[in-house]
């Protein structure tokens, strides 16, 4: 059988509970769809059922898998306490190869933003104009 996870990010209101996939998706449920005692941070564990789509009176609270998922993320924020410097990020216009103002193709007019910390870490993306 194959199962899906759903946590609940948060309620709206009596009615709503907003549900993150582990893809990322968001869906807006109702309440009285989803097993009693649902909370924020619940982590609901859902049976595929016909088409491929979640069968949602299948739905249970995983407590396990909640109490997995909350361990993983502390551990991940305790591992970047430790590893953080506690310096000043330095950010920086533009990118090595960068190609002289006026020589540029129009869609490649937006500059990039780098930054780079004293750890050494760097990244690099476009950024909308």
């Amino acid at each position: 059988m194959k199962y899906a996870f759903f946590a609940v990010d948060r309620l709206e209101g009596n009615n709503i509970a907003v549900l993150v996939s582990d893809k990322g998706e968001t869906i807006d449920m109702p309440r009285v769809e989803l097993p009693a005692g649902v909370r924020e941070g619940s982590v609901l564990r859902v049976r595929f059922g016909a088409q491929n789509l979640p069968d949602w009176s299948s739905a249970v609270i995983d407590k396990e898998e909640e109490e997995w998922r909350l361990k993983e993320a502390k551990d991940i924020l305790d591992e970047m306490k430790r590893s953080d410097p506690g310096e000043d990020i330095m950010f920086r216009v533009g990118s090595p190869g960068a190609v002289p103002r006026g020589k540029q193709k129009p869609e490649s007019l937006a500059p990039r933003l780098s930054w780079r910390s004293e750890t050494g870490y760097a990244a690099t993306s476009h950024v909308p104009r």
